[in-house]
């Protein structure tokens, strides 16, 4: 509703405000061409929210290239004279009643396309209208919504990021306690080994002593052998 309402607002106020010289035509939405938009989005146009709708669009560069113009849209207003920079207020930073469009909008009184007074009056309308429909304050709540939910998402990123490295340390602690104790077992095994082939040798050496001592027994006992 409030769009349809600032669009009215701005057919009716707009004219007031450019100079004889302006032979430029304004571009309500829906009606905005998608081309002009295009070239004005990419040669001065940076729009500010992801949602943000252009609602009106003034291109005065020669032969529409989208250099320089004015744009409404329903958050804020754009401006980009000619060999100037791009200008962004939004309404709810536009003082109303207070000469502010030289300190925010940096537009001249003697500009060759905008009335400087009337251009004023124009943004006071619109701050006017948003506060009387109570959308200054839907603004404020949705931007701090966001805020939070972009520090969530930070914190949640800064979390995950934690419990990755805390995995890995741990892997890697179950990775050298896994290979401490293959180790242990292949020391024990060693050992066992070891044992075996001593236990082993023990045997073949006992078993070697009885049997000589067999024989000393046979030849004591009988002398012919």
């Amino acid at each position: 509703m409030f769009n349809d309402n600032l669009i009215s607002l701005i057919q009716q106020k707009l004219p007031e405000c450019l100079k004889p010289d302006c032979s430029f035509e304004p571009q309500y939405y829906p009606h905005i061409l998608d081309k002009q938009l295009e070239k004005v989005l990419k040669n001065f146009l940076e729009l500010k929210y992801k949602d943000e709708t252009v609602l009106m669009m003034l291109d005065t560069s020669l032969f529409g290239r989208g250099k320089n113009g004015l744009v409404f849209t329903d958050r804020a207003v754009y401006l980009k004279l000619t060999f100037g920079t791009t200008y962004y207020c939004k309404y709810s930073d536009w003082k109303v009643d207070k000469d502010e469009t030289e300190k925010i909008l940096k537009l001249s009184r003697d500009d060759a396309f905008f009335y400087s007074a009337f251009l004023d009056n124009l943004m006071n309308d619109i701050c006017n209208l948003k506060k009387y429909e109570g959308l200054f304050e839907e603004e404020e709540k949705a931007e701090e919504k966001a805020k939070k939910a972009a520090a969530r998402k930070k914190a949640a990123k800064k979390s995950d990021g934690t419990k990755t490295a805390s995995k890995k340390s741990t892997s890697k602690k179950t990775e050298g306690k896994k290979a401490s104790g293959k180790k242990a077992e292949d020391k024990e095994s060693a050992e066992g080994e070891n044992k075996n082939k001593k236990k082993q040798k023990s045997l073949i050496k006992d078993d070697t002593i009885f049997q000589v001592a067999d024989f000393v027994i046979d030849v004591l006992s009988d002398p012919s052998k």
